[in-house]
């Protein structure tokens, strides 16, 4: 396809201006020259460009074009192409592919004088792909890689080249992305992309085209053959995505005793819901990116994620235009509570029933636990109440043999020693009573904590709330 043509005047300048970014196939031709083809210019985008060629003699006609390309070369200055045809240069250019077109040329006349033409064509981006061969393969070095260059590229000073290392399909999926830390109800267009070629792909910055128009850029690290990589490039204004979060009481789901033990599970339960609207007129297939939380686990009612990472999950909703859709997701996250059984008292167990967190199986065996240990506890206090009777005793028979002593040698010691001698007849004899009633609840006591320790070993309940 010819996108622009021109003639040269009398000088051989030309000048084309307003061509389209891309790469482009010239084609210069003269009355008694051979056709001259100048390929892979990358003309457009705001830049000026020079161009210089040379016609040759000849009654054939040789045909040079500038077609649309990939870029393979790109230059800020080209080399003059000159030669003595009949004493005359035709076809000397310059200003070629400049942000408006093929820049201004001319050609210098000699003693032959002559003009040239100048016709520029199109085959579009895709025959461009087409047409380009790749200069370079690729080697892995383990976890590094190179290409080498198939030929050598010589690069002038002030030039400056691209070199097609790789020309070859992989697998894309257009959708987009939404993720909380975005900070935006909008998400990302991105590209669920697949390496299926043989090579790894240069990390660093690439450009999207839609239909052949630009529709954004993107940074990605290198991929691996085989490796999927999701890449972004840019927002979605079509899509609109909000996220709501919804908690539900901590309630108890289970109940275990064992050995000694009471465990007492529980579970948080929180729901997050998307709400996606496609306001756009094309379907969507939107991502979302559901945190990943430690402890937490996805409902087993929940649609099961496509995804799943360290850090999140991605669910898949394919939404229709002008739709709205939405996305629930419960969460929940056991609690384990444990209880030693001899520490429970009636206040917890009152506690436990209005929690409603034990059954009546549970709360009688509770109970029944609670009432020896109450059982061990008066006997235990009824031993200590005897001991402290003991010290008592001991403290007053210490006065009175004090008292003993100092009456040596005087008037009342007659009288004193006869009194003092039968409060210590007496309190022996309370002490006797008192050792064996101490005795006594000592072995009941113990006997009351091994009947304890039995129940409280033996005591295996299991309840689901």
């Amino acid at each position: 396809e010819i996108v622009a043509s021109t003639n040269t005047d009398s000088l051989g300048q030309y000048d084309l201006a307003e061509l389209p970014a891309g790469i482009y196939r010239v084609e210069f031709a003269g009355s008694g020259f051979q056709k001259t083809a100048v390929q892979g210019l990358s003309l457009g985008g705001g830049n000026a460009r020079k161009q210089d060629v040379t016609l040759q003699v000849g009654t054939s006609t040789q045909t040079v074009m500038v077609m649309a390309a990939a870029p393979t070369v790109n230059t800020e200055a080209s080399s003059t192409l000159s030669g003595e045809v009949s004493g005359a240069r035709i076809g000397t250019g310059r200003g070629l592919g400049s942000g408006r077109g093929v820049g201004r040329g001319r050609t210098i006349a000699g003693e032959g004088g002559g003009t040239g033409g100048g016709i520029l064509s199109a085959g579009g981006i895709a025959d461009a792909r087409r047409a380009m061969a790749v200069s370079a393969e690729g080697t892995d070095l383990g976890d590094l890689f190179e290409y080498k260059l198939k030929d050598r590229v010589t690069i002038h000073k002030n030039q400056s080249a691209l070199v097609p290392i790789l020309q070859v399909p992989v697998g894309i999926e257009r959708v987009s992305l939404w993720n909380p830390s975005l900070n935006s109800p909008r998400p990302l267009r991105a590209l669920n992309l697949t390496n299926t070629s043989a090579l790894t792909l240069d990390g660093g910055s690439f450009s999207v085209l839609d239909n052949e128009t630009f529709a954004g850029e993107g940074l990605t690290d290198a991929i691996k053959p085989g490796e999927k990589r999701l890449v972004s490039y840019a927002a979605d204004l079509g899509v609109r995505v909000e996220a709501q979060n919804d908690g539900e009481p901590q309630h108890i789901t289970r109940v275990r005793i064992l050995k000694g033990t009471m465990i007492q599970t529980s579970e948080l339960r929180q729901q997050t819901s998307y709400l996606i609207r496609n306001d756009d007129t094309t379907p969507r297939i939107v991502l979302i990116e559901h945190p990943l939380r430690a402890g937490w686990k996805i409902g087993d009612d929940v649609a099961k994620p496509e995804e799943t990472t360290s850090t999140l999950y991605r669910f898949r909703e394919n939404v229709e235009p002008k739709a709205t859709t939405r996305l629930s997701i419960w969460e929940s996250k056991p609690i384990e509570t444990r209880y030693e059984l001899t520490n429970l008292t009636n206040d917890q167990i009152e506690v436990f029933l209005k929690q409603r967190s034990i059954n009546p199986e549970i709360e009688q065996a509770l109970r029944k636990i609670v009432q020896q240990k109450d059982t061990v506890g008066a006997l235990e206090e009824e031993r200590s109440r005897r001991e402290d009777e003991l010290q008592k005793i001991y403290d007053d028979q210490q006065r009175l043999r004090e008292n003993l002593k100092a009456l040596k040698g005087s008037a009342e010691e007659r009288a004193l020693t006869q009194r003092y001698t039968q409060q210590l007849n007496d309190q022996e004899t309370r002490l006797e009573t008192i050792q064996r009633e101490e005795a006594d609840l000592e072995g009941k006591k113990e006997q009351a904590q091994a009947e304890l320790n039995k129940t409280i070993e033996n005591l295996a309940l299991e309840a689901t709330l």
